[in-house]
């Protein structure tokens, strides 16, 4: 009796555990990739250094991270004019020609010997979002964080360019892109170069098809920032949700105060966007996302109130023995001086 009693203590034991390892796994191996990203992006910083970096914000220099900067994209003033030069071309061109599946993938051939380095990163302060960002929307670059399309603007900035960047709606126990829907008009995007951080500001949010790339070209005029992902969350990629943002510092408006004709070339409004429900494009992700994080707790703090019933139990069950032990030895005291009174 006691045998199994003890089985089924040590049955429940082992069962609260492994709870804790399929809730907890997620969460030990999201820390983990965050410290190696941000041990990527301080390599980054040490290795650039650009003027308006977090060292410029916080007046702090990185601390060492330990980590080699041997994936890291060393800026020079020659690569910089030929990024520039390459933008200007974009604009210029048919971008349509070199904008293409086979070609998104890849960096500029000129750029092809830098492609796996790590060109800089992408800040989103709303949704607490800090990736390092490559060239090129492999999946090896989308793995490790966010990626420029290739046949899109590089991240320099400057008048007449789009840069599209892309990133997982949550990937590999990473949230990258998940909470994407959170971002609103006027919600500030960093993009830091080997060069400068360049500041925008969300101007509006899109659900688009795989297929509408025109929504993402170069509009006449425009310095701007596109940011691209699946929706809605969990659904394989059925449509893409893109939120485009204008530069801050290029005096351009993103207060909903353009004019008609500048919205026109800038993107479709996003009311003309939200009406469109034939297609199902307006759906959102936020009440799903908020469903997995209430579960994720709800589960979490059962298997801690099990937990915790176990422990009681087993405190008891100690207490118990403890106490029947003391008892017995108690007893045996007893008798034991009844008997040599008895004697005398």
């Amino acid at each position: 009796m006691l045998k199994k009693r003890r089985i089924k203590i040590l049955a429940g034991w082992l069962m609260i555990f492994i709870g804790i390892g399929i809730f907890g796994l997620p969460d030990y191996e999201n820390r983990k990739e965050n410290q190696r990203e941000q041990a990527r992006i301080l390599a980054f910083q040490r290795e650039n250094d650009p003027e308006d970096s977090l060292m410029y914000h916080t007046g702090e220099r990185p601390e060492d991270s330990g980590n080699g900067a041997t994936d890291i994209f060393k800026k020079t003033e020659s690569l910089k004019r030929k990024i520039q030069q390459y933008n200007e071309d974009l604009a210029s061109g048919n971008q349509q020609e070199v904008f293409n599946a086979e070609n998104i993938t890849k960096a500029p051939a000129f750029l092809t010997e830098y492609q796996d380095k790590m060109f800089g990163y992408l800040e989103i302060p709303k949704i607490d979002c800090r990736m390092s960002l490559y060239l090129g929307s492999s999946d090896a670059h989308m793995d490790m964080g966010a990626a420029v399309l290739g046949g899109t603007s590089l991240p320099l900035g400057g008048e007449n360019t789009n840069c599209v960047i892309a990133g997982h709606r949550g990937w590999k126990q990473r949230a990258y892109f998940k909470r994407i829907e959170e971002l609103k008009t006027g919600d500030e995007i960093r993009v830091t170069n080997p060069w400068q951080c360049l500041h925008y500001q969300v101007a509006y949010t899109e659900i688009i098809l795989p297929t509408d790339s025109e929504k993402l070209e170069i509009q006449d005029g425009k310095d701007m920032l596109t940011l691209l992902t699946c929706h809605p969350y969990r659904s394989g990629g059925k449509y893409r949700y893109a939120v485009y943002c204008l530069r801050m510092n290029a005096q351009q408006d993103v207060t909903g105060n353009l004019t008609d004709e500048e919205r026109g070339q800038m993107i479709p409004k996003m009311e003309a966007a939200q009406v469109e429900n034939v297609t199902g494009r307006t759906a959102t992700s936020v009440g799903d996302i908020e469903l997995e994080v209430f579960f994720r707790k709800a589960g979490k703090c059962i298997i801690a109130g099990l937990l915790g019933v176990l422990c009681v139990v087993q405190i008891t069950h100690v207490f118990h023995r403890f106490a029947r032990r003391r008892k017995d030895v108690y007893g045996r005291k007893k008798r034991r001086m009844l008997w040599i009174e008895r004697r005398k």
